[in-house]
């Protein structure tokens, strides 16, 4: 029984680990989302450059999050991270 349930966990990681985001760039993500909207946490100030430097690499980030899905998504990942930024407030 273990033997064939350790089977059939093998083939399901086998067939969809290179098909999903990594966990590990995942958090990340979001610690950087986190840590952007709350610097708090970290107990320093950012700079309105830093702000804007962070944003841009967040973009990337998550546009190499979407790559793996890129098969099964209705939109592509460039428009996905658009979409996804341009829904911040504008602040005047």
């Amino acid at each position: 029984m273990k033997q064939s349930f350790a089977g059939f966990l093998y083939n399901i990681n086998k067939s969809y680990c290179s098909d999903v985001p990594s966990m590990v760039d995942s958090h990340a993500f979001i610690d950087d989302l986190i840590y952007l909207l709350f610097p708090i946490k970290q107990n320093r100030n950012i700079g309105k450059v830093e702000i804007e430097l962070k944003l841009e690499r967040m973009k990337l980030r998550l546009k190499e999050l979407l790559i793996p899905l890129e098969k099964d998504l209705t939109t592509g990942p460039d428009e996905i991270v658009e979409s996804f930024f341009a829904l911040l407030p504008d602040v005047y």
